[in-house]
């Protein structure tokens, strides 16, 4: 039981420790100094009204008031330094964490960025992290407190025990009856948060229609202001009727809590009353005990929430285990080094089916990239050749059959070697908001200006205030600047070309250009990435007429192969697309 119950608390501990032992440290001392203040708050009291009711020696009053003073101002300060140092610690902790996080997905299989399963275990995983926007470490914070409030409650317990053991047993059987209507509300509201999750992140979505720009144009165009309106307002009144339920179940148990706190109070006082009036209680044993019985329930209904809060939180945990645990398939066992000598990649027999799929995405392929070789994979949309790259660059691994690189399965060869072995331009590439020069070195220092100028860039990048340094969009400056289509493939083109790896590869990456311009950018790359393996691929032929071989896919499989002039003679699927298209092309 126990076991299970702190687990949570352990995992924070532990990578407290590793990354700031310091807040433990701090919360530890912090929970010291508020025990002590508690209870001096309590027992100092007595001893200045006990003086005031009798001797009233002046020296005793001094040193009482002054104690209590000092006690309560010190503590004061004390608490508001431990407190600030354990937030600067906690911070620490939490950007780790959350970069630890990201690093996970960083390193985890392409396919899981692709899986809404995957992003909602991430979002449960999250909650962990902020707690019911309590912030991070609030459950380590509660088990200290757990702690400063047992010293508290033991002190306390001590004084209420010379009054009666029988008051102090309904006092702390009463807050257990509040503590357990509490638990009670807190494990249901926490169910509840994770099975919104789907909802918040669905809400997110009809949020980011109205706030990113890519969506302005069609809300205009096509008079859609009332439409998603519509929609949205469905989703926030789905989002409504879980607040409404928590709600519910937090009002129940503050009934509960009420009714026990009358009972708790009315016991307490009736019996001190009592005791007053028999003359058994001196004013200052009044004020003392009654001071002791209400931090006394204070004391312990904190402890036993917080005791609480450390279990209901178990369920976080176990969803940002099952996150952290999610397999990395794709470097799992994959130990060995590149192999030596000039990259060859092997296509033995491959298929891929995507999860949830009943037909093979690629059937059967077999192929080599040779050392030094132009490839051009060539289909209509959907023919294959996006799957084909995907496997070719590790993203994903074969359904069936294997790829090997220089005889070696590519599936042992360490994951982060394999893929420095490319440099790809996709149809989505994506810019960072960064400077012009970080999206090409990504914090590499480099003089750009020869890829500037093979780029076709340079005229471009003379405008810009600050050169290649210039930021690009306005996301992060505002004196960015937004680069075109096409400057945009151009700043990606530059990328590939400075990572400078022996395979290229080209998907699609001008396919929103006419078939001509498309021809012309292969033609100038191609020129730029002699001596290097290249691969292209189009559902245009604009790549076919210069590569050395041509690979076209239909269905996911390989129906042809070969040079252009021997495709062009069996007046098969090639020949087709390429008199459709021919008009286009520029002759050599």
């Amino acid at each position: 039981m126990f076991k299970n119950l702190f687990r949570g608390l352990r995992f924070f501990i532990s990578m407290s420790f590793k990354i700031d032992y310091r807040y433990i440290l701090y919360l530890f001392l912090y929970q010291i100094v508020v025990a002590v203040c508690a209870i001096s708050l309590i027992v100092w009291p007595k001893f200045i009204i006990d003086e005031l009711m009798g001797a009233m020696r002046l020296d005793r009053l001094v040193a009482y008031a002054a104690a209590l003073v000092l006690i309560a101002q010190g503590g004061q300060v004390l608490k508001s330094h431990l407190v600030t140092h354990s937030f600067l610690a906690r911070l620490r902790i939490a950007n780790e964490y959350i970069l630890g996080m990201h690093g996970r997905m960083a390193e985890a299989d392409y396919a899981c960025m692709e899986s809404k399963d995957y992003h909602e275990l991430k979002e449960k995983a999250d909650k962990f992290l902020y707690c019911d926007w309590h912030g991070f470490g609030y459950v380590v914070d509660s088990a200290f407190e757990i702690l400063g409030q047992l010293f508290t409650l033991l002190g306390i317990a001590a004084v209420l025990f010379q009054l009666s053991p029988w008051v102090l047993l309904a006092s702390a059987l009463l807050v257990g009856v509040d503590s357990f209507a509490a638990a009670r509300a807190k494990q249901k509201a926490i169910a509840l948060n994770l099975e919104q999750v789907n909802v918040e992140r669905q809400g997110m979505y009809y949020h980011s229609l109205f706030e990113e720009k890519r969506f302005g144009k069609e809300i205009r165009l096509f008079g859609l202001k009332d439409f998603l309106l519509g929609k949205e307002r469905a989703e926030l009144q789905q989002m409504d009727s879980f607040y409404v339920r928590a709600r519910r179940y937090w009002m129940r148990a503050d009934q509960t809590c009420a009714l026990t706190g009358v009972l708790r109070e009315g016991l307490g006082y009736g019996y001190l009353i009592l005791q007053a009036l028999r003359g058994a209680l001196s004013i200052g044993n009044f004020t003392l005990y009654s001071g002791a019985l209400s931090s006394f329930s204070a004391a312990m209904h904190t402890m036993l929430g917080n005791l609480v809060d450390i279990k209901q939180y178990g369920l976080y945990y176990d969803a940002m285990m099952d996150f952290l645990n999610v397999p990395r398939t794709l470097r799992e066992n994959a130990v060995l080094p590149l192999p030596q000598g000039a990259p060859e990649i092997r296509f033995e027999r491959v298929s891929f089916r995507y999860p949830g799929q009943s037909v093979d995405a690629l059937s059967d392929v077999s192929l080599t990239l040779r050392p030094g070789m132009k490839l051009s994979i060539v289909g209509e949309n959907g023919a294959g050749k996006s799957t084909f790259i995907k496997l070719l660059m590790r993203i994903y691994a074969p359904t069936s059959g294997r790829i090997t690189l220089n005889g070696v399965d590519i599936g042992q060869i360490d994951y982060d070697a394999y893929m420095s072995l490319f440099s790809p331009v996709f149809q989505d590439f994506n810019l960072f908001a960064f400077s012009l020069k970080e999206n090409v070195c990504f914090g590499k220092e480099a003089d750009l200006s020869r890829l500037v100028r093979q780029s076709g860039l340079e005229k471009r990048v003379s405008t810009l205030p600050k050169g290649v340094d210039t930021p690009l969009m306005h996301e992060l400056d505002p004196e960015g600047f937004e680069p075109s289509g096409g400057e945009g493939q151009k700043i990606a083109l530059m990328r590939a070309l400075f990572k400078d790896a022996p395979i290229v590869v080209l998907d699609e990456p001008a396919a929103a250009l006419d078939p001509r311009s498309e021809y012309q950018l292969y033609r100038q790359f191609d020129a730029m990435v002699q001596g290097k393996s290249a691969v292209y691929i189009s559902h245009r032929m604009s790549s076919a007429r210069f590569c050395d071989e041509i690979c076209v896919f239909e269905g996911g499989k390989i129906v042809e192969m070969g040079t252009h002039d021997q495709l062009m003679e069996r007046h098969g699927l090639y020949a087709d697309l390429f008199n459709m298209q021919k008009q286009y092309y520029v002759e050599e």
